[in-house]
């Protein structure tokens, strides 16, 4: 059973790594990582979660200033 520190700490550790991408992508990077590791725990969730938001960092960066560049 999680206690209520884990659950805080979890969700503290998740809404930091989100704030790093856009909204919009943040609901499939969470659902992807609790999927990836929920039965490994709450640590792996957010191990994983660190690693997506880590790896497709550079591409969405890459896409945002595609569609913020001027015609």
């Amino acid at each position: 059973m999680l206690t209520t520190k884990q659950i805080l700490d979890f969700a503290a550790k998740e809404a930091e790594l989100l704030s790093l991408v856009p909204e919009e992508f943040r609901s499939t990077l969470s659902s992807m990582a609790y999927d990836r590791g929920h039965s490994a725990g709450l640590e792996e969730v957010v191990s994983i979660l660190d690693q997506l938001v880590y790896d497709l960092t550079p591409a969405i960066m890459a896409y945002t200033n595609r569609l913020t560049k001027p015609a």
